[in-house]
């Protein structure tokens, strides 16, 4: 794209499928002279893996023959517990494809973001939305945008 005769903006975008990413390279070159002497260029993106939204807020998240119960007797794992051992707590993630919705480091329910929720909820979208009751231990905030959430899952 040409903006004005002295930007120009080049943009490439490739969808990774199975990766659920998109890898961006994006540049923009200046020049003020019609000859093009002086062009300077800016790498803005160089190869950087964008993960893709999730836009169906109705679904949920299941994995076609996957079982907890399991996966823990797999791994000689008692499977009376509730929870997963913090060693195992990544491949688990990694394994059911949930790694790339977590943060490192975790989150904290408590931070000033996730306060005044209801039901879940801190809605700072200013829009009348409806949101689903979260379960008790997720926090959620809609922020300004109300094209973005980030929530925080609290577990025992």
């Amino acid at each position: 794209m040409n903006f004005f005769g002295i930007y120009e903006l080049s943009v490439s975008i490739e969808n990774l499928y199975n990766e659920r990413k998109y890898l961006m390279n994006m540049n923009i070159s200046k020049s003020y002279e019609s000859n093009g002497h002086d062009t300077k260029h800016y790498i803005l993106f160089k190869d950087s893996l964008i993960p893709k939204a999730v836009c169906d807020w109705s679904m949920d998240y299941t994995i076609k023959g996957f079982s907890l119960y399991a996966w823990k007797l797999d791994r000689h794992l008692p499977t009376s517990a509730l929870s997963v051992p913090d060693d195992l707590l990544p491949q688990l993630m990694d394994e059911t494809g949930l790694s790339g919705y977590t943060n490192n480091p975790m989150c904290d329910a408590t931070m000033d973001i996730y306060s005044v929720a209801v039901n879940g909820w801190k809605n700072d979208c200013g829009m009348n939305i409806s949101l689903p009751t979260l379960h008790s231990n997720v926090t959620c905030v809609m922020f300004p945008t109300c094209t973005a959430v980030q929530c925080c899952v609290r577990s025992p």
